[in-house]
């Protein structure tokens, strides 16, 4: 289950496959839909209050993919809930909070998952001091997922500092840590090792990402792109190369894929 909080929130959701056209006309090819802002026609949600919706296409009601939009009130919030299938959200405009669970979670700014958001960002601000005390609370957590991430973050802070004694304790703490948390630790290992200028190191950080958590895309594509940097640090260019084409082929689309692109292009034309 999980309870959703939704904060001045236009939230798009999408269901993949194939799905009815609307708005089609004669000399319009199949399957292509175009649809302006002006021509979305929004209704009142049922059993929601203030909330608006507009079906793009598809039946909510009817099993299969449907597409609608979604306009919620400022400071809305859903209760617990449930979702029968696959759900793919984008925000079009406002803040989207989500937490997982039975119960209310209570205001926003007390969520978990929100203060480690913010401590994370206020990290590389003038409020470092603060954002840490953050962290090391969050650290505590009974949720080992949120405590797995703020000691990730708390790793952030001595990249250039930690000792070899800290890094083998970070080791361990990360063979703990929750499957779906540890990707981000392997590739903030990485970012420690080619801050202290040990690329072979951070070579076999960067790739556990691609390796043994390859389905967090985004992150394994930029953790193969750090790798393929360290080995051409090491004077690998033919492997660095190799780990470039693998991200192009497998990540086409992440922004990493054009970086690796052009050092592929460079790679290849030095004599």
């Amino acid at each position: 289950m999980k309870t959703a909080t939704l904060i001045t929130a236009l939230v798009l959701f999408v269901a993949i496959g194939s799905a009815t056209v609307t708005q089609q006309t004669p000399n319009r090819p199949g399957g292509v839909v175009i649809l302006k802002s002006a021509e979305v026609q929004w209704t009142d949600y049922a059993g929601r209050p203030g909330v608006k919706l507009a079906v793009i296409e598809g039946d909510m009601t009817k099993a299969g993919p449907f597409m609608i939009r979604v306009k919620f009130p400022a400071n809305y919030a859903l209760g617990p809930h449930t979702h029968p299938g696959v759900e793919h959200t984008t925000v079009l405009s406002g803040t989207l909070q989500i937490g997982y669970g039975t119960k209310e979670d209570g205001p926003a700014e007390k969520l978990p998952a929100a203060r480690l958001l913010g401590a994370s960002w206020l990290l590389s601000t003038g409020q470092r001091a603060a954002a840490t005390a953050v962290l090391d609370e969050l650290a505590k957590s009974s949720d080992a997922r949120i405590a797995g991430l703020a000691q990730v973050q708390l790793w952030r802070t001595k990249l250039v500092t930690a000792s070899p004694a800290e890094i083998s304790r970070w080791l361990a703490q990360l063979e703990k840590m929750p499957p779906e948390i540890q990707a981000a630790g392997w590739y903030v290992l990485g970012d420690l090792f080619s801050r202290q200028n040990q690329p072979e190191q951070a070579a076999l950080a960067y790739l556990k990402v691609p390796l043994l958590f390859r389905q967090q895309r985004a992150l394994a594509a930029d953790a193969l792109l750090a790798a393929g940097k360290q080995l051409e640090k090491m004077g690998q260019p033919s492997q660095a190369a190799g780990l470039y084409r693998e991200l192009v082929r497998d990540f086409a689309h992440l922004p990493a894929a054009r970086e690796a692109q052009s050092r592929l292009d460079s790679l290849t034309t030095k004599p």
